[in-house]
């Protein structure tokens, strides 16, 4: 007898909400914080961008996102993509905060994100 494996799922895709806000469309993000020291960020604060992280300027954003651009994130303001990160993926958006406190207080919040350059 052989037996034969069901084909596996495939892995769903993020699903990015668009409309138009003046120039530039507004999408939905999975939008989270991190911070030096919280298990995933190097202590050493240097992005994969090559610059400093700051606080209320970074953020990690998808490769689909150029380094320098500009975000304007729903009630958090507008931060710059300077960093990279193995989680974040296309409809995500991982905002730099300067502990971990206030990471784990941000939590994962879906926001509208609206690309400025």
């Amino acid at each position: 007898m052989v037996a034969i494996n069901p084909p596996e799922e495939p892995t769903p895709t993020p699903v990015v909400k668009t409309e138009k806000t003046g120039n530039s469309p507004s999408s939905t993000y999975v939008v989270t914080a991190y911070a030096l020291g919280d298990g995933f960020t190097p202590t050493h604060g240097i992005t994969a961008s090559g610059r400093r992280v700051k606080n209320g300027v970074t953020a990690a954003c998808p490769k689909s996102i150029p380094f320098g651009t500009r975000v304007d994130i729903e009630s958090v303001g507008v931060r710059t993509c300077w960093d990279r990160g193995g989680r974040i993926t296309d409809g995500h958006i991982d905002v730099y905060v300067k502990d971990i406190r206030r990471a784990v207080v941000f939590g994962k919040r879906r926001l509208n994100v609206r690309v400025l350059q």
